[in-house]
């Protein structure tokens, strides 16, 4: 089991940035439109894939994952009355994934992630 400062050794182990601007206007006083655009880059160096055996002793497989998504979030607003108003809300997304890197850990049973190593 991992205790707490083994937890605090994952941040190593990702890294993600993201840019996010926004955008409001008003054509009419009754129509308000936002976008929200949002990219996204992060990177895994340990993910679990699967099990193997090797010899008949277990062999952990893992990769490092690349992710790189775009999306927006668009939003409609018409004001029809005071009491009653149109909305729509939407946010499509296009989202890349690549795989690579695949180790095997030499020692699964090490507490700290730093002593577990990867080939």
């Amino acid at each position: 089991m991992l205790d707490d400062a083994s937890w605090d050794s994952v941040e190593w182990a990702s890294d993600f940035i993201e840019n996010r601007p926004d955008e409001n206007t008003s054509p009419t006083d009754a129509l308000r439109i936002s976008t929200d655009l949002q990219y996204s880059s992060s990177s895994t160096k340990i993910q679990y894939v699967i099990q193997s055996n090797n010899n008949g002793a277990p062999r952990y497989i893992f990769e490092k994952i690349d992710n790189q998504t775009l999306s927006a979030a668009i939003r409609f607003n018409y004001t029809i009355s005071l009491n009653l108003s149109i909305n729509y809300i939407g946010q499509p997304f296009v989202s890349v994934r690549s795989c690579k890197d695949f180790e095997y850990v030499i020692n699964s049973i090490a507490v700290n992630l730093y002593k577990q190593s990867y080939r």
